[in-house]
């Protein structure tokens, strides 16, 4: 995933539609609707639910997009920034902030350091899954706690 590839993820959202998208953006229809697919392929998500023919976000499709308009937001501000990127453990890259080897971090763990500046940025939504003869329709937290869980 690249860039690119948000932006014309954001740009299909404001649009309301690959063409309209397309035509904003001075592109072929083909290669936008490309993109869309090899985003939902990377992800195996679904970003849009298509529906008489217009495009409706998922709820993950508006996860990615606030995601998206932030990482985009950074680059318009800072347009001689060359990022990178790597993926570790939240305390792997807490302690390079620490240390000042990265500028900058998104994690999804707890960050313990009292030295840094915390700005949750979205949420996740935890669902249990199990066997229906399991559990019953409705439980509560102290309840689910008791079952052995992974």
């Amino acid at each position: 995933m690249t860039i690119r590839h948000l932006k014309i993820f954001i740009c299909v959202c404001e649009c309301g539609g690959i063409t309209k998208a397309a035509e904003a953006m001075h592109m072929a229809q083909p290669t936008v609707s490309t993109t869309i697919s090899e985003l939902e392929k990377y992800y195996n998500v679904l970003l849009f639910d298509r529906i008489n023919q217009r495009l409706v976000l998922t709820p993950t499709g508006k996860e990615l997009l606030v995601k998206a308009k932030y990482i985009s937001l950074i680059k318009e501000r800072l347009p001689n920034l060359k990022p990178s990127f790597f993926i570790d453990r939240t305390a792997a890259i807490e302690e390079k902030i620490e240390c000042g080897a990265i500028d900058f971090g998104i994690v999804e763990g707890i960050v313990r350091s009292p030295y840094l500046k915390i700005t949750p940025i979205g949420g996740d939504r935890l669902i249990a899954v199990c066997s229906p003869s399991d559990m019953k329709k409705s439980v509560c937290l102290a309840e689910l706690i008791k079952y052995p869980l992974l």
